[in-house]
């Protein structure tokens, strides 16, 4: 019994001893200035891997034993060690760290640098404000956040491609974009165009690869926009770079298991569509066309409604675009999975969106893996493998100018019934000859695309010695994309229907091995070089096959025709670099940064093939120097300047004539196709190669200032540069007695100057309350200064008149076509009828380029409450509006509704008289008379967009309590809310017929219109 009863004892001795030291904590990190609270705090026990993260409030609970440490850290404070005497409440305030003003950023092949000693600008964008945006494509919510960095979302069609443009055009036909690279592996961001047709007769657009990303994997992105930035990348980066950094799972905390994240959102779009008139009927001359068989026109210049009459009563009306669009509904889920341990951490997430879109039977389905582990395998070495999977599935309709859906939706009369689709006898109801009915098309002309995409990469280091890293790191994009499209059977353009299947396969494999030094020279200075090799291969197969003509319908398969043609393109090309780079830093207040790097490109001549980039650049750090140092109003400044020399290498096969696959006219306007009668036939380009091709050449100049004010409340960016384009390629009409019609020409200078300012603040900051301000606005000027002796203009897209022109003399980008006379005062010429007098010869009519652009977005953070605001404004840049063309001539514009009237038109006769003479606005007059020249339908694209507004809300641990929930947010999300456009009459002044990779911007011609969204949102973390 006694000893029964000293066993008792023991144990609630021992039980007591060890509740004494095992305690709970609980408490709230705050900002030492101004009490406000810090989320993201990491508190861990010192020596271990056990801890904890504030919650959105601040506030924090973890187990601890007695006489343990608590450390304290978070970004661009200082760390806190306090020692744990006692449990309860532990309140700490952390003090802002002036050495860690400025954080770690991710520049070229993925380096991780302090900002703070950069000699160039770059900026990065957080993964969650593309997530908050709710963009399909991740690009596009990048507009309006960095400055310099012009963003066009390229349709409005389920899956739709996007543009990205840095610092103007550098290149005249080659590629203007810039490089993508994740995880430190360039990828594809190309917009390869589906099958053998021109976007503007019908093609339309494809979405860029960029679009496979998914925005859920995105830690960061930081936009390189300087040459001196890109150095590293050589030509590959000609355009700048877009550097990606994926999650991982070193975010996670405190070693307990596993962070399961599930976020699932579900929006709403309604489209954006121009104005339509309702006044007057379907008809010509004032009489009226009912649509049927016998009567049918595309114009609606028939009699007023409201006293039109039809069998006695009064003529029915419909509304055209609402019977055809309808609401697009987008859903996208994801699940993650994160934990980490002392020597590794691993991330593991899928993601599912689609997107039904505006117009029927189109939508878009992407699924992706992303799996990303590293290891520490010694103390010295470090492995890191992130692997990406994408399918993705997009069903299209085609665009452009002959496209037939949105040509019979968007002119089709108010009288007109686009429904049912057939007749009682099964033939299409349409409205006029030569056009499918527009539903008819949705069900039975089609293009899908189908995707494959892997992204693996795998990242090596190994540190011998702690001034010595050695990076080894391959990686891979491979992706497979299938193009199918029908047209069925009973189409009114192609009666007997077509088809073609398209496969394209892309493989790019990349490697880089490079070592980093860094050593402390003396009390003061600080040396850090890197040098590295750079293999990159790029291949890619593309085998087209098209059929003219089906024998039996709704079979879409290549054999069911008689009339088969096949093609086959290849391309192969390589890239061998080396590269160096070396920083030299003084007390940390002067840095000298020099970069080299040599490429040598298959894609030139022997000769030619090796070339040199060299880049220098510093940083002063001002605010370091005695009597600044410490100040309370300055709290950092720098001062930087670089110049840099980099290039752009050719196309594959440039350097040499090929062969390529006939075509024969029959005389007619039609094509005979080959083989014919078994016969292939096969002729040498007209275009003539150019066997002593060098690379392009840019030079840049850039200075640039950086401050921040008043403890970060205030920071501001100002940057210049001057950049100058030369010895690019393109090609130029020759004399047709050398055998070729044009050929591939080293020539022309471009030259691009521009402004970028960024501003951040804060001007409020509480314990309660928060309000950061973001602003950027950049300006650039671009000129083609020259191209080549005896060519003043090359064509990049649009129709011969009205078309897009690179002009010397002009920006980039210049629209051409008919205008009226203009006397020596620029006034326009009227003849003694009242008419402006047509000019015979096409001119410039309009320019492309934006005078300037920029954004501004804001957060306001009230406790658990946060509501973010992303505003942009794009002044200037002229739009060939070919939708306005037609809809006026058509007579379904609102401009035609003073049709009844007359009119004195602005200009001065010939005799410098001023135009006193009325005439009427008639159908005439808008069919060509008074408004006929192409310059009428020219617009100023200025517009200003209500992007993105937020409002989000975060449960705290006082609202979830003991649940398994750690954190839930719920948001509700509106994007396009508002779009003040006062020039243009298109739907979305962003929008183009071109895509990606095309330089011709600023053609709008039958794209699919943009939507407005709504969206709710839920995330909640395990």
């Amino acid at each position: 019994m006694k000893r029964a009863l000293l066993l008792w004892v023991l144990a609630v001795c021992g039980i007591l001893h060890a509740n004494a030291q095992s305690q709970t904590v609980t408490g709230k990190v705050t900002d030492a200035v101004d009490g406000s609270p810090l989320p993201g705090v990491t508190i861990t026990l010192k020596g271990t891997s056990k801890g904890a993260v504030t919650s959105p409030d601040g506030t924090y609970q973890l187990t601890a034993e007695l006489n343990s440490t608590l450390v304290f850290s978070f970004v661009g404070y200082e760390s806190k060690e306090i020692k744990l005497t006692e449990g309860g409440k532990l309140n700490v305030a952390l003090k802002t760290d002036n050495k860690k003003l400025d954080e770690v950023v991710v520049t070229a092949l993925g380096i991780k640098r302090d900002k703070r000693i950069l000699s160039y600008t770059t900026q990065e964008v957080k993964g969650d404000v593309l997530t908050q945006s709710k963009e399909t494509n991740f690009l596009n919510g990048l507009q309006g956040h960095v400055a310099g960095v012009q963003i066009t979302n390229n349709t409005g069609m389920a899956g739709s491609g996007a543009r990205i443009l840095i610092r103007g055009a550098s290149s005249l036909t080659g590629e203007n974009q810039p490089l993508f690279v994740i995880d430190g592996v360039p990828i594809d961001n190309n917009q390869n165009p589906a099958g053998t047709d021109d976007p503007l007769e019908v093609g339309g657009s494809t979405p860029n690869r960029g679009i496979d990303i998914d925005p859920n994997i995105i830690e960061s992105i930081n936009i390189l926009r300087g040459a001196s930035a890109t150095a590293l990348y050589g030509s590959h980066a000609a355009g700048g770079a877009v550097i990606i950094t994926t999650k991982s799972g070193s975010g996670v905390k405190g070693g307990k298991g596993v962070r399961v994240s599930i976020a699932s959102s579900l929006s709403f779009d309604d489209p954006i569509l121009p104005k339509f008139q309702t006044k007057y009927a379907q008809g010509t001359g004032g009489v009226f066309y009912d649509g049927s068989l016998a009567e049918q026109t595309s114009q609606s210049w028939g009699p007023r409604i409201d006293t039109l009459k039809v069998n006695g009563a009064p003529v029915k009306t419909y509304n055209p675009r609402k019977d055809f669009f309808q609401t697009g509904i987008t859903t996208d889920n994801s699940i993650s999975a994160a934990g980490n341990t002392e020597m590794s951490n691993y991330l593991l997430s899928f993601s599912s969106l689609k997107q039904n879109g505006i117009v029927p039977h189109t939508d878009y389905l992407r699924n992706s893996f992303y799996a990303s582990f590293t290891t520490k395998l010694t103390d010295k070495f470090t492995a890191t493998v992130n692997i990406n999977y994408i399918n993705s599935s997009n069903n299209r309709l085609p665009e452009g100018n002959n496209s037939g859906y949105l040509w019979g939706v968007y002119n089709a009369p108010v009288t007109w019934d686009i429904k049912p689709v057939f007749d009682s006898l099964g033939n299409q109801r349409v409205f006029r000859a030569g056009l499918n009915n527009p539903l008819w098309s949705t069900q039975n002309s089609r293009l899908k695309l189908g995707l494959e995409r892997f992204i693996p990469n795998v990242t090596l280091n190994y540190t011998p010695v702690k001034w010595l890293t050695l990076t080894e790191r391959i990686g891979a994009d491979y992706y497979q994309d299938t193009r199918d499209y029908h047209e069925a059977i009973g189409s009114i353009t192609r009666t007997q229907g077509a088809l073609y299947n398209e496969q394209y396969t892309y493989k790019s494999i990349n490697h880089d091995f490079f070592a980093q030094f860094h050593k402390q020279l003396a009390s003061k200075f600080d040396l850090s070089v890197m040098l590295g090799n750079n293999i990159q291969a790029i291949s890619s197969q593309d085998n087209f096959q098209s059929a003219n003509g089906l024998d039996v319908e709704n079979f879409y398969n290549i054999s069911n025709s008689g009339s088969i043609s096949n093609s086959a393109n290849a391309l192969l090309r390589r890239r061998v670099s080396v590269y160096g780079q070396a920083v030299l830093d003084y007390n940390r207040m002067l840095t000298l940064t020099v970069t080299g790097r040599n490429d040598w490109s298959s894609t030139l001549p022997i000769a030619n093939r090796s070339f040199f980039y060299p880049s220098v650049s510093g940083a002063f750090i001002f605010s370091e120097l005695k009597g600044l140092k410490g100040s309370k109003a300055l709290t950092f400044g720098k001062l930087r300047a670089a110049y840099t020399a980099i290039g752009n290498d050719a196309g594959a096969y440039q350097t040499s004539t090929v062969f390529y696959k006939a075509s024969v006219g029959d005389g007619l306007g039609g094509t005979i196709t080959v083989p014919f009668n078994n016969k292939n036939a096969f002729a040498i380009n007209n275009v003539e190669g150019k066997s002593d091709l060098k690379s392009e050449s840019i030079k840049e100049f850039e200075v640039g200032l950086e401050t921040k004010w008043l403890d970060n409340r205030i920071g501001l960016e100002i940057d210049y540069y001057r950049k100058k384009s030369t010895n690019l390629i393109f090609t130029t009409p020759v004399s047709a007695s050398t055998g070729f019609n044009s050929s591939i020409i080293n020539a022309g200078d471009i030259r691009n100057n521009g402004v970028e300012v960024t501003l951040d603040l804060t001007p409020i900051r509480t314990k309660d309350f928060t309000w950061n301000i973001h602003v950027n606005w950049a300006q650039n000027k671009g000129e083609i200064k020259e191209l080549y002796p005896g060519v003043s203009e090359i064509q990049t897209g649009g129709f011969v008149s009205p078309g897009i022109y690179l002009i010397q003399g002009h920006s980039f980008g210049s629209i051409k076509g008919t205008a009226f006379e203009r006397d020596a005062k620029g006034r326009k010429l009227v003849d003694e009828n009242g008419y402006y007098i047509p000019n015979p010869i096409d001119t410039i009519i309009g320019e492309t380029t934006p005078k300037w652009i920029g954004g501004l977005s804001t957060d306001l953070i009230y406790k658990n409450f946060t509501l973010s605001v992303t505003m942009d404004k794009r002044q200037g840049g002229d739009i060939m509006n070919l939708d306005q063309y037609y809809m006026t001539t058509a007579g379904v514009s609102p401009v035609t509704l003073n049709r009844e009237g007359t009119t004195v038109l602005k200009g001065v006769t010939e005799d410098g008289k001023e135009n006193t003479k009325p005439i009427a606005t008639n159908q005439a007059y808008y069919r060509g008379k008074g408004a006929g020249a192409f310059e009428t339908f020219v617009q100023d694209g200025s517009f200003f967009k209500l992007r993105n507004v937020t409002l989000a809300y975060s449960f705290g641990q006082k609202v979830l309590g003991h649940s398994p929930i750690k954190n839930a947010t719920f948001s509700l999300t509106g994007r396009n809310l508002y779009i003040h456009a006062p020039h243009f009459t298109g739907s979305d002044p962003e929008l183009g017929l071109y895509g990606a990779s095309s330089n011709a911007q600023g053609f709008y011609n039958y794209v699919t219109p943009s939507s407005r969204s709504y969206n709710a949102t839920l995330k909640l973390t395990f």
